[in-house]
């Protein structure tokens, strides 16, 4: 899903995987292949933008091009907060 909002724009995935181990196995894929340079937080730079992936459960959360590492965590934390309601 790609949008925009007052900060930029951005590219959300959300992939469901049959259970929390693929998922998690999927999520280490990812960071590992395309994240390769990520930080502890699982946050790389990436030219001027921001990505980050991350495991919820049996999903797998991913935010690419995020215009900063703050927009990366805000994001994450607004998608988990919209798939809990």
């Amino acid at each position: 899903y790609r949008t925009q909002d007052s900060t930029g724009a951005y590219t959300v995935l959300v992939i469901r995987y049959p259970s929390t181990n693929r998922a998690e196995r999927a999520c280490s894929s990812f960071t590992h292949g395309y994240l390769s340079a990520g930080g502890a937080d699982g946050m790389t730079r990436r030219g001027t933008t921001w990505a980050a992936a991350r495991v919820t459960g049996k999903l797998v959360i991913v935010v690419l091009d995020a215009p900063s590492k703050a927009d990366v965590t805000r994001i994450l934390e607004g998608v988990e907060e919209a798939l809990n309601r």
